[in-house]
């Protein structure tokens, strides 16, 4: 990354990810209930299996790069792969010169193509999406389905094993572009204290702020997680060492500066963030050691005295 790399903040307008954006479809009664005007694409095999994105707007790339509508890791997925377009009230596909080529069932993409409801597009070497046309509740149910498979049901943070799948598809693509990866990985400090004295309803509620904190810290296209008990992971793409350091420090200072009131008292919680960054210069072997050494930084920052961040 080149040395002007500016300081790291959260933009002014938050851009949707593929993922973002699976918000209840609002559903009337009567015919519109019954209407199968919802497209949606669903991940069959690939990185992501289960994923479901609703189409809207007028077009969706899907590629491996960066600035895509819809990013898929497959190796054998080109920069910018192929489009999924609307013209005349119907979605068509269209190759965008990618190495190994579109395929809609068993047929090479060559023009493009009108999608019909049950067609497989094929990608890379292992991808292969599903384009179906759903009522408003179908959608909605779709979309409901892939997110409790991702989510943490108490706090919303995306849950363990998504954050492991997308370590690895993160960490693969750092390491073969020669890009930066940054793991911030935070604790609640004396947690075991705030269950308690106050019982655990209040130590679940504690957490559910913190997320809701932590989502308006952090980017769109970071991955934020609940890793396990009060522990949590922010996984942030192309952020150096030193970005990485920034957005951990605003992160210990926003969190401490929270008071929840509760009863005639009040709440005062802090995080101690361990921070590891994958890049040409400090590079790991693998995704087990870049968590291990986030791991590490993050109870050296305890056992100095805590509410602070330490960077591996």
């Amino acid at each position: 990354m080149a040395d002007t790399e500016p300081v790291y903040q959260a933009p002014r307008a938050r851009i949707p990810t593929p993922t973002e954006g699976l918000a209840p479809i609002s559903s009337r009664p009567g015919s519109a209930r019954h209407s199968r005007d919802h497209s949606l694409l669903m991940t069959l095999a690939g990185e992501q299996p289960g994923l479901v994105v609703e189409l809207r707007g007028p077009e969706l790339v899907i590629g491996r790069g960066d600035r895509v509508g819809l990013r898929v890791t497959d190796p054998g997925v080109s920069w910018r792969h192929a489009r999924v377009f609307k013209s005349n009230g119907h979605y068509f596909i269209e190759d965008l010169r990618s190495t190994n080529g579109t395929f809609v069932g068993a047929q090479r993409v060559i023009e493009p193509r009108r999608l019909e409801d049950g067609d497989h597009i094929g990608l890379g070497r292992r991808t292969v999406l599903r384009y179906g046309c759903y009522d408003a509740l179908e959608a909605d149910a779709a979309m409901r389905m892939y997110e409790s498979t991702v989510r943490d049901a108490l706090t919303g943070a995306h849950n363990r094993s998504y954050f492991d799948e997308r370590l690895r598809s993160e960490f693969s693509f750092a390491q073969r572009h020669g890009t930066h990866l940054s793991l911030l990985m935070l604790d609640i400090d004396h947690f075991k204290l705030v269950n308690d004295a106050h019982g655990h309803a209040v130590g679940d509620a504690v957490l559910r702020v913190l997320v809701r904190l932590l989502e308006r810290i952090v980017r769109p296209e970071d991955v934020l997680a609940r890793y396990g008990g009060e522990e949590f992971v922010v996984l942030a793409r192309e952020i150096s060492k030193d970005n990485a350091t920034i957005l951990a420090d605003r992160i210990c200072a926003q969190v401490a500066a929270v008071e929840l009131p509760w009863q005639d008292s009040k709440i005062q919680i802090t995080v101690s963030v361990g921070v590891a960054t994958q890049s040409t210069d400090s590079g790991y072997d693998g995704p087990k050691e870049l968590v291990s050494a986030a791991d590490s930084a993050m109870y050296d920052a305890k056992a100095q005295g805590r509410n602070q961040v330490v960077t591996a």
